[in-house]
């Protein structure tokens, strides 16, 4: 067979192809290169690691432009917050980047004076110094875990010697707080009391702690405002530690919510100061420690010897000094002691009243429970509250069916609109007819799926039925 006789069996044999298999065939080798060449750029190209990860436009911007400087290959994340360069230098470019000292979240330090330049006017050196402060304390806020981004802005009036009533330096403080994370009370008093202790004119009470959102983490008010907000504070955080007190115990005796506990305390605020004086005597008498005794004689009048009347004796005369000791004593109660001390239990499951007295004297253990002060215990279970709520809800109904003046209002009010009806109907009539459709056009998908495909032919003409016969008689001939 020539090589004619190939190419022309080759050409009939893609001729006899129809137009939809000739394009299968070409989409086909199509993707096959593509694919060969997607795996070979996958295999040659540099594996790539994060540099930068959770950045805004501006730091993103800041980073890029510094990566466009040292000429270093970078690519972003779709969404933009992050950069990532090859994984073998990643270390290398960050620490290059960390010693530029870059201008991240939009603050400078102190390295703002590294370059000192003389020109330089003294308001613009005051400008540069508040810049420096506001982003040294920005970087310090910025350590906290909570925080994703922080800005600090200082009020700063001018100090000059004939004003006296010159105006008060403030400060406020904008954070912005991680998906999920909020800050404690502490927290935020902390960085009060870091811009208080930084800037020499600021005062802690004067600083405002504001969120992304705008709201005032802060506490505004003066000493009598915080003192209540304070106390209010106290009493929550006793409250919850006794609450999980007594929930730990009772999930250690039930199962983990099978038991709900609340506690109210009440403080006594109030200080006082109580001073006891008391006298203290000798130990072996109860006048007290002598201090000095002294006796004296005086000899009579007109005495002159032996002979003298007997009636004019000596006249002696003791002294006796003592002194008393004493006592002082001073009892100061300081504020916040608990007054009374209430908690409430229910528990779920049914329990005897056994039962019930153990898991009330528990609870009363666990808490510091004190009788004498007005202190107080509840346990109850649920299945009990259930039993007692139902005789008084049969008295309700009694009542509600002996006024016949108020039946014809609750079934109007009940009753739901003919229009909610008709609509309801509607809808699910709707939804019916959506999912028999649908039925039906995956049938009828399915069907033209399986449905086999007719190989059309053209009709032979009567010159190739004359020439196919020909051809047919020559092969049945035998061969001589």
């Amino acid at each position: 067979m020539t090589n004619e006789s190939l190419a022309a069996e080759e050409r009939g044999f893609f001729e006899g192809w129809s137009a939809r298999r000739k394009l299968s065939l070409g989409v086909g080798l199509v993707a096959i290169f593509a694919l060969v060449l997607g795996l070979a750029w996958w295999v040659q190209r540099a594996p790539k690691a994060v540099l930068f990860s959770d950045l805004s436009e501006r730091d993103t911007a800041v980073v890029t432009a510094e990566l466009d400087k040292l000429k270093h290959p970078y690519s972003l994340s779709e969404d933009g917050h992050a950069i990532l360069v090859a994984a073998d230098s990643v270390h290398r470019t960050r620490l290059a980047l960390m010693g530029k000292q870059l201008p991240l979240h939009g603050a400078v330090g102190f390295e703002l004076f590294n370059n000192a330049d003389f020109g330089v006017s003294d308001f613009v050196q005051k400008v540069n110094y508040q810049r420096a402060l506001q982003g040294e304390l920005t970087r310090t806020i910025l350590a906290m875990d909570e925080v994703q981004d922080a800005r600090v802005h200082l009020a700063l009036p001018d100090q000059t010697l004939f004003r006296k009533d010159a105006a008060k330096a403030k400060a406020s403080v904008t954070v912005s707080l991680k998906g999920g994370q909020s800050l404690r009370a502490d927290q935020v008093a902390g960085i009060q009391r870091l811009i208080g202790a930084s800037v020499p004119e600021v005062k802690s009470e004067d600083v405002t702690v504001l969120d992304q959102h705008g709201v005032v983490l802060s506490r505004a008010g003066g000493d009598e405002s915080a003192q209540a907000l304070g106390q209010l504070d106290a009493k929550q955080s006793l409250e919850s530690h006794l609450t999980r007190k007594a929930s730990r115990l009772l999930d250690q005796m039930f199962s983990a919510g099978e038991a709900m506990v609340a506690v109210d305390v009440v403080l006594n605020h109030d200080q006082s100061k109580v001073t006891t004086e008391e006298a203290l005597g000798a130990a072996q008498s109860d006048r007290g420690i002598i201090t000095r005794e002294r006796t004296v004689t005086k000899e009579p009048a007109g005495s002159t010897g032996n002979g003298g009347d007997a009636n004019n004796a000596q006249v002696v005369t003791q002294e006796t000094d003592y002194a008393a000791g004493r006592r002082t004593a001073q009892t100061v109660s300081q504020g916040g002691q608990i007054a009374q001390l209430n908690v409430a239990v229910v528990v779920r499951r049914s329990l005897g009243e056994g039962e019930l007295a153990r898991v009330r004297q528990l609870v009363a253990t666990a808490v510091g429970l004190q009788p004498g002060r007005g202190d107080a215990v509840t346990v109850h279970s649920l299945a009990e509250l259930n039993a007692t709520a139902a005789p008084a809800a049969a008295p309700a109904s009694q009542a509600a069916a002996a006024s016949p003046t108020l039946m014809p209002r609750q079934p109007h009010a009940m009753a739901p609109a003919p229009g909610q009806s008709v609509s309801a109907t509607v809808q699910l009539a709707l939804a019916a007819l959506f999912g028999v459709a649908l039925l039906l056009a995956g049938a009828l998908a399915l069907s033209r799926r399986r449905r086999p495909v007719a190989d059309v032919r053209p009709a032979l003409t009567d010159k190739e039925r004359s020439a196919l016969l020909a051809s047919l008689k020559t092969w049945l001939e035998p061969q001589s």
